[in-house]
């Protein structure tokens, strides 16, 4: 069947044929080739038809943050017809959570599985999250996961007797070096666990979302994570039922990137396991190996322009492919798996509408579905035991929510050892620092910050710029208002009276001899600066930059412009008080 015959001509229907990405020849332009992405008027598309008719059912859901990737899964879970079982790594709000769509909600950091009953998924688990990545540098592990296996083999039923049996093994300091760096892992997923109540999940009872979001560290997720895909893949092998399962995974970039060669989701799909059908959501292409994307038999893609993306979907699909990817326009996705043909790429897009309708139908029983009656797919009583690392844990599972407020209320500076937030967690908290660098990546990899080099007023010539992180979407603004609040402590240092101006109206700073403009770097219009200082400004403007490269960026726009010499001045913050004393004299 073609793509076309997928088409159905209702003007209610969950998902519509908007658009088609053409390439043709521009005749007025000597026939070079043009890409251009043409509205075709909305017309209904059956995607779950178009999805089932596939031999390959796998799915694979690409795009930049806020681009309509999990919109798109959360359709997808509520049309597809197999039991669900969706992995979901992100942080939420009780209030606002996405797979919000009736199903069994369990927080593993309150419902737990006994980690000590299956040594096999313990062991794999184990170097896939915490030694996946240092393998392939050379570091020796082998002695590491054999300690751990020995440990495993002794049957311990919780973490106090999985550390006795570890010390028990004596020998001299490399084995004390192994036994350290054991005990540092397993030491974190005892952190993450604490005070949860530990049992078995029944995965038969209907659709289940894992929640690993309050999980406080990427490497514990990790491992809980591929702990529950190991078990539900030897309990599929063993059962044999004939009915399929959706294994959903959202921001699968946390068991995708560098661990595919160790993880089981690797090996389920070479396998090729008729039980277990796979949706993964991550936001770039190259977040799974080249020789893993033949496994999925549809690859949903949103607005992308990342460069290593873009390079292996024009070798994969070539370069009207690629050229397609970039021209889609805000919630438009294609499927780049689909043989298009080769001068036409078909666009759809959700009734965003309809599926807020579907949502709201299933409302009911999501509220009926509650950690209430847990019970029916939850069995155990046993609680993990609870120290004095219940109070760490319960700041730590905070962090990425503490962070998220304080960039976005206070200053934008942030710094990857986290100087502004320690406080936060006490002078004394071991690794205060540690943690907040590691939920700083963690939140800028999931696109929810971002990062930027910044001069500070002190910061010396020979220095490196600090990293600083800021929040989105009202980080822009408080970068820029932070180097005004610098620029007004170097004018106090000085004694020269200023004014601040009103938001967009003309410069930044207004002193009695010259003006002072922020620039971030983020979207400022270099032409506009110019056209002001041709046609508006009399005075002097010192243009005061968040960094080196944007300094750069400025110096070489404005000389390349006639009629501004002498008006002006480019510098960082550092730089800004041996400016003013030289305009000063």
């Amino acid at each position: 069947m073609g793509l076309f015959d997928f088409l159905r001509y209702k003007k209610d229907y969950d998902v519509f044929l908007v658009s088609v990405i053409r390439r043709i020849k521009n005749e007025d332009l000597d026939g070079f080739l043009q890409i251009r992405n043409e509205p075709v008027g909305r017309k209904g598309f059956d995607l779950i038809e178009y999805v089932r008719k596939k031999v390959n059912e796998n799915i694979f859901i690409i795009g930049g943050a806020r681009s309509g990737k999990t919109t798109l899964g959360e359709y997808l879970c509520l049309k597809l017809p197999e039991r669900k079982i969706i992995i979901s790594f992100k942080k939420f709000l009780l209030t606002k959570r996405d797979f919000e769509i009736g199903y069994h909600w369990i927080d593993v950091t309150q419902h737990l599985p006994n980690l000590f009953s299956d040594w096999e998924s313990f062991i794999e688990a184990f170097r896939t999250a915490f030694f996946a990545d240092l393998s392939m540098k050379g570091l020796m592990i082998d002695v590491i996961l054999d300690r751990v296996a020995y440990v495993m083999f002794q049957h311990p039923k919780n973490f106090e007797e999985f550390f006795k049996i570890l010390d028990s093994q004596h020998g001299g300091q490399w084995e004390e070096n192994i036994k350290s760096i054991i005990k540092s892992k397993v030491q974190l997923l005892q952190r993450a666990t604490t005070g949860a109540r530990q049992g078995n999940i029944d995965f038969s009872k209907g659709n289940i979302i894992l929640d690993l979001g309050n999980v406080p560290d990427t490497e514990s997720k990790t491992f809980l994570a591929e702990y529950y895909l190991r078990q539900i893949n030897r309990i599929e092998q063993k059962e044999q039922r004939e009915e399929r399962i959706r294994v959903v995974i959202d921001e699968a970039w946390h068991l995708l990137r560098y661990k595919q060669q160790s993880s089981i989701v690797g090996t389920i799909l070479l396998e090729g396991a008729y039980y277990l059908r796979f949706l993964c959501i991550t936001q770039n292409y190259t977040h799974l190996d080249e020789d893993y994307r033949s496994h999925f038999g549809t690859i949903f893609c949103f607005r992308n322009t990342n460069d290593k993306d873009m390079q292996a979907i024009e070798k994969g699909y070539g370069a009207f492919v690629r050229d397609g990817v970039i021209r889609l326009r805000d919630y438009e996705f294609i499927d780049i798996k689909y043989e298009h043909d080769e001068d036409v790429i078909a666009v759809f897009k959700l009734n965003y509408e309809r599926l807020q309708t579907l949502k709201l139908e299933v409302k009911e029983e999501a509220r009926l579905n509650s950690d209430l009656a847990i019970s029916e797919y939850f069995t155990g009583e046993q609680q993990v035991g609870t120290t004095t690392q219940t109070v760490q844990v319960q700041a730590v599972n905070d962090d990425d929510k503490t962070i998220i407020k304080n960039l976005e209320k206070n200053e934008f500076c942030m710094t990857a050892h986290g100087i502004a937030l320690s406080l936060g967690y006490g002078k004394n908290h071991p690794k205060r620092g540690n943690i907040i660098s590691r939920t700083l990546k963690d939140l800028e990899a999931e696109g929810k910050i971002r990062k930027i080099d910044y001069i500070t007023i002190t910061l010396k010539p020979e220095q490196k710029p600090r990293q600083y992180y800021y929040s989105i979407p009202n980080g822009e603004s408080q970068v820029h208002r932070t180097i005004i609040e610098d620029a007004g402590k170097v004018l106090d240092k000085l004694k020269i009276k200023y004014t601040e101006s009103q938001v967009n109206q003309g410069w930044d700073i207004y002193a009695p001899d010259f003006c002072i403009d922020a620039k971030t770097g983020f979207q400022e219009d270099v032409k506009d600066d110019v056209r002001k200082l041709l046609e508006k400004s009399a005075q002097k403007v010192i243009f005061v930059c968040a960094n080196y490269k944007v300094k750069k960026r400025y110096e070489n726009a404005f000389s390349a412009v006639d009629g501004i010499e002498g008006k002006f001045r480019v510098c960082c913050l550092n730089e800004l008080e041996e400016v003013l004393k030289d305009w000063t004299k």
